[in-house]
């Protein structure tokens, strides 16, 4: 007995359907899990901008890591971050201000993430700058969901950072 055509080119479309939709379905996670990790990139640099916007315009930059922990800066980047739905606690967050005010370059940091520093440009020699660097873990700090983990695309313990320099002009008010 033999079968019409019409059942061995359904079966053929099948075939098809088995053999490409796992390419398609991690083509499809790898499009949502970029998306997802640029948007909150792009959070990550909005607080890091907001963090060294409030250090340029404070009268008192802080000197150690106990004075930083807590400061308006530490706590307007962790503000943003909040409100972007991402973790700021300090295992998957590190927040370094570093600033030149009174002619030596002084570093504070909080959070307990372990990042590398980053490759930065030299900040101006002639006039005093504050630099804010924002360090989180990306699957930690919920960046991004991991999602092609189990295709072997693994982004667990690699860490996204932002930083931004500004001149430091501290408010002239009394």
């Amino acid at each position: 007995m033999r079968l019409p055509g019409r059942f061995l080119r359904r079966g053929g479309a099948a075939v098809e359907l088995i053999l490409v939709m796992p390419v398609f379905i991690i083509a499809l996670f790898g499009i949502v899990e970029y998306g997802i990790w640029f948007a909150n990139q792009q959070q990550l640099e909005s607080a890091s901008r907001l963090g060294a916007l409030e250090a340029s315009e404070t009268d008192i930059l802080p000197v150690t890591d106990v004075l930083f922990a807590g400061s308006d800066t530490d706590l307007a980047v962790r503000r943003q971050l909040l409100q972007a739905g991402l973790d700021t606690s300090d295992a998957n967050l590190r927040i370094t201000l570093e600033h030149s005010v009174g002619g030596t370059v002084t570093t504070v940091e909080s959070g307990s993430l372990i990042c590398p520093p980053p490759t930065l440009p030299s900040p101006p020699s002639t006039a005093d700058y504050v630099r804010v660097s924002v360090c989180m873990d990306i699957v930690g700090g919920k960046l991004a969901p991991n999602l092609l983990k189990t295709f072997g695309f693994d982004i667990d313990g690699r860490i996204a950072h932002q930083t931004t320099t500004l001149r430091w002009e501290p408010s002239m008010t009394p």
